[in-house]
């Protein structure tokens, strides 16, 4: 018996998996042939079809506002990528700019320095100048007098600040237009770099306005979206459970759709039906086939088990019966031997009945004076 209800509940649990399978059978079919609805003419679908089209026209609505949403969000954060890149890039030439000035105004000092520079230019020397009087005076407090380390270390931190000096100097040359008074091929050099690099300054200041511009629209899309709060995540998870409700919703009525076809499936389904159709209707009959090969086994050990139940209490009956046949048998000798000795009985009371009709008519003798 063990055995059989092995065998039993392996089947029922065949049985379960075979009903899902064919659950999602039904509804694989029904997404097919919702496509064919008109071809296949089954007037009990009409209404499941119209639910299906009213979801799949809702889920299609929510959906195309995602993508919307997403594309907006998408050129946003592109757009905002492209901002920082383009600030790294003004970070790296304003550094390098910098230098070039720093360069330029190094070499406009050393042409002063050596009496070359142009009367015109002189007047961009007066950082030079003043540097050079300020180290000037803290190398002589350093080289003498009670607080000379401290002017020594002040002279040589001071001396740290040249390239600012130098910079400033460039600066003020190239502000000015002058860049091309600054004598020696090395002025020349370095005055086309700045060129160079200005000009793709002014390139990334235009692209900085132009995604800035982007920006400021793709936010101002954002914002007319309406989201509540105006949390824009929280919107796209509203439409996202929204679209798996109506997607679960759709999947019910999929299902319904391609049990309710699939009683009348030998008249619309011929040869001339599109391959994926007929793909679905097979896959779906032989799950068809597989479950009630299964019910047909389920019932067989179920009679296999019924009859092993009733051949277990057929047994159980036939012990009783010798049981009682036993005790039967018992109650036969016990009858025998009660009515031989009721016999007996009745044959001492006759004896009885005899010895007292004698004593009565001894008796009877006697009271007549008869001895």
């Amino acid at each position: 018996m063990a055995g059989i209800n092995s065998e039993i509940d392996s089947l029922r649990q065949e049985i379960d998996r075979t009903d899902t399978s064919l659950k999602d059978l039904y509804q694989d079919l029904g997404k097919v042939a919702c496509t064919y609805h008109r071809a296949i003419a089954v007037p009990e679908s009409d209404e499941v079809y119209d639910r299906i089209c009213a979801l799949a026209g809702r889920r299609d609505d929510i959906e195309d506002r995602m993508k919307s949403i997403r594309m907006v969000l998408d050129r946003k954060t592109n757009t905002g990528r492209d901002i920082q890149s383009t600030e790294r890039s003004i970070k790296e030439l304003d550094s390098e700019l910098r230098t070039k000035l720093a360069a330029l105004g190094a070499v406009a000092a050393e042409a002063y320095a050596a009496g070359r520079l142009p009367e015109e230019m002189i007047q961009f020397m007066t950082p030079v100048d003043e540097y050079n009087s300020k180290l000037a005076e803290l190398e002589a407090k350093a080289s003498s007098g009670v607080f000379s380390s401290i002017y020594s270390r002040r002279a040589v931190r001071f001396r740290e600040t040249l390239n600012t000096v130098f910079y400033e100097v460039g600066f003020a040359i190239n502000e000015a237009g002058k860049t091309a008074g600054v004598p020696g091929q090395r002025a020349q050099e370095i005055s086309a770099s700045i060129e160079q690099i200005s000009q793709k300054r002014m390139s990334f200041d235009s692209l900085m306005g132009k995604k800035r511009s982007d920006l400021t629209e793709a936010e101002g899309s954002l914002a007319g979206i309406g989201a509540p709060n105006g949390d824009i995540n929280r919107l796209m998870r509203d439409y996202s459970m929204q679209v798996k409700e109506i997607t679960d919703e759709l999947d019910v009525c999929f299902t319904e759709y391609g049990r309710i076809i699939s009683k009348t499936m030998d008249s619309w389904l011929d040869d001339m039906a599109p391959d994926e159709l007929k793909l679905a209707c097979r896959r779906l009959q032989a799950g068809l086939k597989r479950r009630h090969r299964q019910h047909l086994n389920l019932n067989y050990y179920d009679i296999v088990k019924e009859i092993e139940i009733h051949r277990m209490q057929a047994g159980q009956l036939d012990s009783q019966i010798e049981v009682l046949e036993a005790q039967r048998t018992a109650l036969v000798h016990q009858i025998e031997e009660l009515r031989i000795r009721r016999t007996q009985e009745e044959k001492t009371l006759a004896e009885l009945g005899r010895k007292q009709e004698e004593i009565s008519r001894n008796a009877a003798d006697i009271a007549g004076g008869k001895l």
